[in-house]
């Protein structure tokens, strides 16, 4: 009960403020988090010196900028919440794509990541004719989960990612979308080495797997921000080989996916989420040897 007042009370702070005044205290929250309390900010320029190719000075000045976009995509975040929230200004890109794949009937898989303000996503997709599913994982501190679910209620249904396989799998039957966020390191025994950014990195196969099982088309759905205009990209299809055997199948198209990420992150790297520790396996490892599919296939096989 403290937890939803709390949320509640400073989404109300944050509606009824100007819209410029909050970018302030989003920023000034974000030059704290860079400048006062620099909570993982030599991971965060190193990562992006070393993954990006640039100079320590240029590493630095990406890093700042990406800590003042987190901040003002916090404050946002209580300002449009859920439906509930006030209406953020979007404008859409491919529309078309997502549209014609949900018109096919056999569900969607969109794949995205931690750009810009990628909660905006679900409020594009509440809107949206099919309903919206989110695959997620809790976050470690119960005091920002539990405000996070506060937020989001009324909007997207939320799918655990430690056992997404069923309601993941039901949902596309049921004609619905179901997102994957692509971009974090998958510590699952399923998951798949591919090349992200330059280097290996282990990477969920959840939604190719169910892709392979249901033939439902995987979309690309991207937002970044530009200026007070949050833009919501959508790509088209990522194409998949029908007639490659299972493990072949998963590594290819968990691939395409990944360098569907990476494409978007390269174009707005100061709006991705780089405080994430993306690339955990030694750089040495070869994607086979990380294919280990037979365990966590088997209950999606079945609800099929």
């Amino acid at each position: 009960m403290l937890i939803r007042a709390l949320t509640k009370t400073l989404a109300w702070c944050a509606r009824s403020l100007p819209e410029a005044w909050l970018w302030r205290l989003g920023s000034g929250f974000g030059w704290a988090w860079h400048s006062v309390f620099p909570i993982r900010r030599a991971l965060v320029r190193s990562q992006m010196q070393h993954r990006l190719g640039v100079s320590e000075a240029e590493s630095a000045r990406l890093a700042k900028r990406m800590y003042l976009h987190l901040g003002v995509c916090v404050a946002e975040l209580f300002r449009f919440g859920s439906r509930r929230g006030l209406e953020p200004t979007l404008r859409v890109e491919g529309e078309h794509h997502l549209l014609a794949a949900i018109a096919e009937g056999r569900g969607v898989l969109a794949v995205t990541g931690h750009l810009g303000n990628w909660e905006l996503l679900a409020r594009y997709g509440a809107d949206l004719s099919a309903p919206l599913n989110i695959v997620t994982r809790r976050l470690s501190l119960g005091l920002f989960q539990g405000m996070w679910e506060v937020l989001r209620e009324g909007g997207a249904t939320l799918i655990g990612a430690d056992a997404a396989g069923r309601p993941a799998l039901a949902a596309l039957k049921r004609g619905e979308i179901v997102g994957f966020v692509l971009d974090q390191h998958a510590p699952e025994r399923s998951a798949v080495t591919v090349n992200f950014m330059g280097r290996p990195a282990a990477t969920s196969t959840g939604l190719v797997r169910a892709a392979r099982l249901t033939r439902a088309p995987i979309i690309p759905l991207f937002s970044w921000r530009e200026g007070t205009t949050h833009v919501i990209s959508i790509g088209a299809p990522i194409s998949v080989d029908a007639e490659l055997g299972r493990k072949e199948f998963i590594r290819v198209v968990t691939a395409r996916c990944s360098d569907a990420v990476q494409a978007a992150v390269r174009e707005h790297p100061e709006q991705w989420l780089w405080l994430h520790r993306r690339w955990k396996v030694p750089e040495s490892l070869d994607s086979s040897e990380a294919l280990e599919l037979e365990a966590l296939e088997a209950p999606c096989r079945e609800t099929a």
